[in-house]
């Protein structure tokens, strides 16, 4: 469902595991699903809360507790966060 426009300007329109699979892990994770999180519900639908659980993991991946909380927070405001959200959650707290 989601349009994510990555930053050589490309536009990729799919699933989640579509954008993650052509994005994958890092800086470039961020940037895109922070674009993606732009999108009205119209668009984004039921992918709002994976992808606030998907910056969530990055962002603790990065070493980045306090945005890392609230993307997770901000996940569970929504429906159908992602599948490893518990194992971010449980990350979180043990820092």
């Amino acid at each position: 469902r989601a349009v994510a426009a990555v930053p050589d300007q490309v536009l990729f329109r799919g699933t989640r595991a579509a954008v993650l699979t052509v994005v994958g892990r890092g800086p470039e994770e961020i940037e895109v699903t922070e674009q993606v999180l732009t999108l009205g519900d119209d668009q984004l639908g039921d992918d709002r809360g994976v992808s606030h659980s998907i910056l969530a993991r990055a962002y603790l991946d990065a070493g980045d507790l306090d945005r890392a909380r609230v993307h997770a927070v901000e996940s569970d405001r929504h429906p159908h966060p992602w599948p490893i959200h518990a194992d971010t959650w449980r990350r979180i707290d043990e820092r």
